[in-house]
């Protein structure tokens, strides 16, 4: 997978990436970080799939591991 951006928006001190390949196919999105209950720290991430013509094929919601502050 060939990378042809990266972009970071960053609201309010809070950092949210979003990752294209080529002809500026979403591929994966990381917002920001977030506590969950029992001060565990998550940054959940989205995976975007698609077929060889283009089209959105899937959309999948990975939970993000939280580490302990």
């Amino acid at each position: 997978m060939d990378i042809a951006s990266l972009t970071v928006a960053v609201c309010h001190g809070r950092t949210t990436n979003h990752v294209y390949v080529n002809l500026g196919r979403l591929v994966k999105e990381q917002v920001p970080e977030f506590e969950r209950y029992h001060s565990q720290l998550v940054r959940p991430t989205t995976y975007f799939g698609y077929d060889a013509v283009g089209n959105l094929k899937f959309v999948t919601r990975a939970h993000a591991s939280g580490r302990s502050m």
